[in-house]
């Protein structure tokens, strides 16, 4: 009995934990940076409790959408969209 109390007890810490972190705009976004740069083009956009940012390399033919909102899933910053075409010199 006393084991099953100190695992409920151990795996209620480690799930509540897991809640508590919030995903930063610089994690989601470190890989995009570490793979192509600066992005060329920025936009932002804010509404209420949700925030966008869409990061533009045209060069490159790339662009990624960042969203955090408190109606999905994810208690932080992810990553909504990639979109890739021809790139525009």
């Amino acid at each position: 009995m006393k084991r099953r109390i100190v695992f409920l007890l151990c795996a209620f810490l480690l799930f509540g934990c897991t809640l508590l972190h919030f995903i930063t705009f610089e994690e989601v976004s470190k890989p995009y940076l570490d793979k192509y740069g600066v992005a060329e083009e920025t936009s932002k956009y804010t509404s209420g409790n949700c925030s966008t940012v869409d990061w533009w390399w045209w060069t490159k033919g790339f662009e990624v959408s960042f969203e955090d909102s408190p109606y999905d899933e994810v208690n932080g910053w992810t990553v909504s969209s990639t979109y890739e075409f021809d790139p525009i010199p």
